[in-house]
């Protein structure tokens, strides 16, 4: 399951300010939506409880402090932090392998795994 942590119909600018998660299930080459979860604290360990709980395998989200993406890493969810865009832009970079376009401005070159396990190349946009 991924999650994209949402503020409206965009990213959260950070994780710990988002209200919600959009939910989305992939099968094959199709990534079919699978609803939203609430996560109605500021306690990030009850917010890992909750993705861990819904079986969350991947968290894209904009800003992440660093403890809160230790923890969410703890519970088995690969984090993908620092995007910006709506959900429908983001879930189609995802399934492209094109998530480098959507870095947050100012943010360095990160790496985070990928839809199938492989890691991300993700570059600053130009």
């Amino acid at each position: 399951m991924i999650a994209l942590a949402v503020y409206g119909s965009r990213l959260a600018a950070l994780f710990e300010s988002a209200p919600e998660c959009v939910l989305f299930l992939p099968y094959g080459d199709v990534i079919a939506p699978a609803g939203t979860i609430p996560l109605p604290t500021q306690d990030i360990v009850q917010r890992s409880s909750i993705l861990a709980g819904a079986d969350v395998s991947h968290l894209l989200c904009g800003g992440i402090c660093g403890c809160h993406r230790h923890l969410l890493m703890q519970k088995g969810i690969t984090v993908v932090p620092w995007l910006c865009g709506s959900v429908a832009t983001i879930i189609t970079a995802w399934r492209n392998n094109s998530l480098g376009a959507h870095l947050m401005p100012g943010c360095p070159r990160i790496q985070a795994g990928n839809r199938h396990g492989a890691p991300h190349k993700l570059q600053r946009r130009k």
